[in-house]
């Protein structure tokens, strides 16, 4: 079977193979405007399918891994014409449903619109973190069923950010630091350090 996979965020299809080698991580797959003609295998030992683009199986690439982090690749950089199994060739199609964050501060500003992808069995939702903020109240639980969700998350500030510019006397930029500091809190003696100069004043 040939079919075309789109990213449902970004609306961008699964593009055709680079054509460079990345040493033992293959053919990185592009995301691309163009849709490639992705080749759909069924095994039935395994119970799982198999992805190829221009005849090179796809595999997710770790995010730990020394290159091309959290990216798909295909065919192989090892012995051999083709990725093989323990690569991660083989893929499963689960059913999934949009959810949509929406947050907010307590001041009805703005944070971000976030939407992911969740399998329609999930219960729990794993909401965004911001810097400087935390969840005002209970975290919500998703309803059963394989309509999209949309949730109002709203944060309250936890942390005040300060960014510290340290310069010596003709303006010259030194070092820079960025703190956070508890709502009510002190900010403390932290300062940004260079170890060829001594601070003379700190606000």
């Amino acid at each position: 079977m040939t079919v075309q996979l789109r990213n449902v965020t970004t609306q961008r299809f699964v593009g055709q193979p680079e054509t460079q080698k990345v040493e033992r991580f293959g053919f990185p797959v592009t995301m691309s405007k163009t849709p490639a003609k992705i080749t759909l295998t069924y095994a039935p030992k395994t119970k799982d399918f198999t992805l190829a683009s221009g005849g090179k199986f796809l595999f997710p690439v770790s995010a730990s891994a020394p290159q091309l982090q959290g990216r798909v690749s295909s065919g192989s950089g090892v012995d051999g014409d083709n990725a093989v199994r323990p690569q991660g060739t083989g893929w499963e199609f689960v059913p999934a449903r949009a959810v949509t964050y929406r947050c907010v501060t307590t001041d009805g500003k703005e944070l971000q619109t976030i939407t992911e992808y969740l399998p329609t069995d999930a219960t729990q939702v794993t909401v965004p973190q911001f810097k400087g903020y935390k969840v005002k109240g209970e975290v919500p639980q998703l309803q059963q069923g394989n309509e999209a969700q949309n949730f109002t998350i709203v944060y309250k500030k936890s942390k005040h950010l300060v960014f510290l510019d340290a310069i010596n006397d003709d303006g010259t930029l030194l070092a820079q630091d960025t703190i956070a500091v508890s709502v009510g809190g002190e900010r403390g003696n932290s300062r940004p350090q260079n170890r060829l100069f001594q601070s003379e004043r700190f606000p």
